[in-house]
């Protein structure tokens, strides 16, 4: 229940700032154009709470627009996504569209604003078992004691840092394990399914606090480990044109608000299942 709220709140994001049509008839020219591409419903939620720095600035109207999820389909789709001549600021935690963007000449500068680390979750009664192990260590217990584990491979980024950790915990094969199964679920429902049966999950910190939020107090399951792999999200500046000098030099007055100590605030005030899932991202690391 509380997830869907979540999710409703995060597509009110790019609704709420302005009420002009995407059709560019009642757009005024100066409008600052921000699209969200690949993060999570947790990150749309902070997103949020950074859009309110906006308040703030005389700098005319602003408006949002969501892209793409965070699935591994809508990942590998928003690194198509054509933003020239539409958005003048993305905010992203795919690092392809980032390349992407670079690759063609239209990123003027890509700041890290938040990131979140790939956890392992698990049964509150193995965590005293897995203490002071990370990541490889523990992967290799799980898969020699033959314990439940659930892959989320709709999740592109989980799915490629699991694989990443198998590789260099040198056990055979993750299937060849009889209690080894791969989730078709989100990653909230994949957490509830392994809190059921007992099972671990790799995902990310923010999934994850959004499932302890969920629970009302009384998870099943807990953070057994950090992997030491971490995801960020980066606020993109793109390359301007003539006809928006306007835009590029508010959107350049918001940046510089959100990369302020201001901006840090709220990233480090977020919460969210009685943990913040985020950390701020070193500032002016281009």
């Amino acid at each position: 229940m509380r997830r869907g709220m979540y999710v409703a709140a995060a597509a009110c994001l790019f609704l709420f700032v302005s009420a002009a049509s995407w059709a560019g008839v009642t757009v005024p020219r100066a409008a600052v154009r921000i699209a969200e591409c690949a993060n999570s419903p947790a990150s749309q939620l902070l997103l949020l709470r950074l859009a309110g720095l906006f308040d703030e600035l005389d700098i005319g109207p602003v408006t949002w627009q969501t892209l793409k999820g965070d699935s591994a389909d809508d990942i590998e789709e928003s690194s198509k996504a054509d933003v020239a001549g539409v958005f003048d600021i993305v905010f992203t935690g795919n690092p392809d569209l980032v390349s992407k963007l670079e690759q063609k000449g239209l990123l003027r500068a890509s700041y890290p604003v938040f990131r979140e680390e790939l956890i392992l979750a698990g049964p509150a009664a193995s965590a005293r078992q897995f203490s002071g192990l990370q990541g490889v260590e523990a992967m290799r217990k799980i898969f020699s004691e033959e314990r439940v584990f659930f892959s989320l491979f709709k999740n592109k980024w989980s799915a490629d840092s699991e694989a990443e950790l198998w590789r260099k915990s040198r056990v055979e094969a993750p299937g060849t394990n009889r209690k080894y199964v791969e989730s078709s679920k989100g990653d909230v429902e994949a957490l509830v399914q392994a809190g059921d049966e007992g099972g671990f999950i790799l995902l990310g910190e923010a999934s994850f606090a959004q499932y302890l939020d969920s629970q009302g107090g009384d998870p099943m399951l807990v953070k057994i480990s950090g992997t030491g792999i971490f995801k960020e999200t980066r606020m993109c500046l793109i390359s301007d044109a003539g006809f928006r000098k306007e835009r590029t030099a508010s959107a350049d007055k918001y940046a510089e608000r959100l990369l302020s100590p201001e901006g840090g605030d709220v990233v480090e005030s977020f919460e969210m299942g009685g943990m913040n899932p985020f950390k701020r991202g070193s500032l002016g690391d281009k």
